[in-house]
Formats: C-alpha cells, sequence, structure tokens
C-alpha cells in the first residue's frame, strides 16, 4: 500500500477514535454501561473496518476474474454492532433501560465509518450532533420523564378494593408498570406496585388512600 494512503489511514482512525471517546465519555459521566472505552472502539473498530474495505483489496481490484464489493463490509458492520447495542438494553421495573446507550452505539458505527471513508464533516457533525442530543436535551428529557417508584397496599377486599386503587391511581395519572400480589389472611392481600408518577406529585399525597378506599389498611411508600 503506497506511503500516503497509510497516512490517510492513520489520521482517519485517530480523528474516528477521538470522535467515539469524546461521545462515550458522556456516557460514562452518566454511569451508563458503555462508557468512553466501548464508544472508542466501536468508533476505531468501524473506521478500520471501513478502511479495509476501501482500500485493503486494492491490490487485486481490476485483476482478471476478481470482483469486489466494498458495501458487503460496511453493511456487515453496521448488523454487527447489533449485539453490543443488545447487551446494554434491560428491562428494569417495567420499564426499558440502555435505549440511550445502545442508540449511541449504533450511531458511534456510523461516525466510524463516515470518517474511515474519509467524509470527515459528517462524521465530526454527526459527533457533534450527538453530544447535544445527549446533553442539552437531557434537561428536557427530565422535566417531562416520571418517577418511579414502589407503592406496598394492603387491602381488605382484593379484589374489589384492587378495582377503586386503579381509579385512584388512573384518575391522578399515575401509570402501574408491574404489580405483585401477596394473598393475606382470608380476602385481603398486600400488593406492591411499581408505578410511573409525573414529576409534581406529591409523594405523601399516597397517604389519602386509606382516607379515600375504606378497604386500604396500610400504605408503603
Amino acid at each position: 500500500m503506497p506511503e500516503n494512503i497509510q497516512m490517510i489511514c492513520l489520521v482517519r482512525l485517530i480523528v474516528a477514535a477521538v470522535c467515539g471517546l469524546l461521545i462515550g465519555v458522556e456516557r460514562q459521566t452518566r454511569m451508563k454501561g458503555a462508557g468512553s472505552r466501548t464508544h472508542m472502539m466501536v468508533s476505531l473498530g468501524a473506521a478500520l473496518m471501513t478502511l479495509v474495505s476501501s482500500y485493503g483489496f486494492l491490490p487485486i481490484v481490476g485483476a482478471a476474474g476478481v470482483s469486489v464489493d466494498v458495501s458487503r463490509v460496511a453493511a456487515s458492520i453496521a448488523a454487527g454492532i447489533g449485539f453490543l447495542g443488545a447487551g446494554v438494553i434491560f428491562v428494569h421495573r417495567g420499564g426499558v433501560v440502555g435505549l440511550t446507550t445502545a442508540a449511541g452505539l449504533w450511531t458511534t458505527t456510523g461516525v466510524g465509518m463516515a470518517i474511515g471513508c474519509g467524509m470527515y464533516a459528517p462524521g465530526i457533525t454527526a459527533t457533534a450532533l450527538m453530544l447535544i442530543a445527549q446533553v442539552l436535551l437531557r434537561g428536557v428529557e427530565r422535566r417531562e420523564k416520571m418517577q418511579v417508584t414502589e407503592l406496598v397496599v394492603g387491602l381488605t377486599d382484593g379484589k374489589g378494593d384492587l378495582v377503586r386503587l386503579y381509579d385512584w391511581l388512573e384518575q391522578r395519572k399515575i401509570i402501574v408498570r408491574e404489580i405483585d400480589l401477596k394473598r393475606q389472611e382470608g380476602n385481603s392481600v398486600k400488593i406492591v406496585l411499581y408505578i410511573a408518577m409525573p414529576r409534581h406529585f406529591d409523594k405523601a399525597d399516597f397517604l389519602r388512600l386509606q382516607e379515600d378506599i375504606p378497604g386500604v389498611q396500610s400504605v408503603e411508600i
């Protein structure tokens, strides 16, 4: 491989690694599973594979009976990153966690591929836009997000009181994500609810459950 091409490859690998590092630092400060090292390696690996597909087959391109489709490598990179994305997504208390990090890894792959092809402007612009989305828009999402908590309620009549409890929660725009019933003596039950409620809702208002629903024996937050 000519020296000028090797130098081009080195520069692109360094730029891809830096872009991946910048994206990963933001994730690491948020204590996410995929941090600076993971994002840096994803971007670096994507750039390296793109460079190999672009320049690695130059010696045989044009030879008799040889056909090379460099786009296949690029397509395989995007598909192969899926196993990393799946590894950071999990369900916790009825909610899905890790989607932003998984999407970040996938987009970081695109950044590495773009820089590997020599498309510096799109790659660097995508890096900047990702940082803007993850840093600046986080405050907007935080204001709109609902707070998740655990609510334990003891009911005298499991069936009837449970319906009234659901109505009470629905009126206050509280979403029940998961429920676990533990039957006590007779018809009484103790239920554990994992709920999502508006941020402005005061948890102390749950104590009113005993006043609003006669069948509520106890409330634990």
